[in-house]
């Protein structure tokens, strides 16, 4: 199924960057798959659509 369909990417969590090391380690040790996937950057309010 996750083959022919968009599942999306369950579950996302912002957090300050100095609590991902932590995040990471506690839901691997709780069996949960856990991946960086952006950062936040300051910048104009603008939308860009690439």
């Amino acid at each position: 199924m996750y083959h022919v369909f968009n599942m999306g990417i369950g579950m996302v969590f912002i957090m300050n960057k100095k609590y991902a090391d932590k995040f990471l380690k506690e839901s691997k040790s709780l069996n949960y798959k856990s991946y960086i996937i952006g950062h936040v950057e300051s910048g104009k309010c603008e939308v860009k659509i690439i």
